[in-house]
């Protein structure tokens, strides 16, 4: 039983890390850049935009998402329990918090353009309130109430992958 979770485990970890250094490595790239941390990767050069590329990816998205779209429309819908919950407060304070980094982000006011960079958390973790106060609204729980810990658990874990992108 432990030997195999840990050939699972090893077999995730060489996905997640072993196989972006193998590309990178393929294609003459040096992979001690990509070993640095928090890495500093190169910006790649913009390509123009192309309408084959484009209708390319959105059929393939339109064909990968069709089958739930079909599957939706065909399901029932499920009629409303007759007490509807509220939004808790801290649902609403992620749909403000949301607003406001969003504006923050995108209105390139003078004062706040050393700090634009750093809009993304505030907005992501309003986000997060946001939908888990949505789902209290709908379910009476969501992840955040159910396991608190875990979920707050999440938020370092993620803070090791958020330095791999590149700004």
């Amino acid at each position: 039983m432990l030997i195999r979770l840990a050939v699972k485990l090893g077999l995730i970890g060489g996905c997640l890390f072993g196989l972006p250094l193998l590309g990178a490595w393929l294609d003459g790239q040096t992979v001690a850049v990509y070993l640095r941390f928090p890495p500093s990767l190169p910006t790649p050069d913009p390509t123009p935009f192309s309408w084959p590329r484009f209708i390319l990816i959105a059929l393939f998205v339109a064909l990968a998402t069709a089958p739930f779209l079909v599957a939706m429309w065909r399901t029932p819908r499920q009629p409303r329990p007759a007490a509807q919950r509220s939004m808790p407060w801290w649902g609403w304070v992620g749909l403000a918090l949301m607003a406001i980094s969003w504006l923050l982000a995108w209105t390139r006011f003078p004062w706040m353009q050393a700090y634009q960079a750093y809009t993304f958390t505030p907005i992501w973790l309003g986000y997060i309130l946001f939908i888990n106060g949505l789902c209290v609204r709908r379910d009476g729980s969501s992840f955040l109430t159910r396991q608190p810990w875990l979920f707050l658990g999440l938020f370092p874990v993620s803070a090791l992958f958020g330095g791999f992108s590149s700004t």
